[in-house]
């Protein structure tokens, strides 16, 4: 297993399983059905690379937004405070290690 074999998407939204509600899913943030997102994401020829660029770009969305809505609201509930953090910190690296 190398992590070069894991789409950065898919590390990606595996944190989003442990995020509090105040943290929307990317298909939530751009009011699409689940499947409808995964096809922005693979292209019919199975290519992935523009597709993993703009799950980034949703994700640091979803992250900003959080960021506001937990400023105003502290009790997030559920949920692991932290992902929306560690998103934005290990994003860059992940799409950065794809491209080489």
């Amino acid at each position: 297993f190398v992590w070069n074999d894991v789409r950065p998407s898919t590390v990606f939204h595996f944190l989003f399983s442990f995020a509090p509600t105040l943290l929307s899913s990317p298909h939530h943030s751009k009011r699409i059905r689940p499947e409808d997102y995964v096809n922005i994401l693979v292209n019919l020829d199975g290519s992935i690379d523009d597709g993993e660029a703009s799950a980034w770009m949703t994700t640091m969305a979803c992250c900003d937004s959080y960021q506001q809505r937990e400023s105003v609201d502290k009790d997030s509930g559920n949920g692991d405070r932290r992902v929306a953090a560690i998103l934005m910190m290990l994003g860059p690296e992940l799409l950065r290690r794809r491209r080489h």
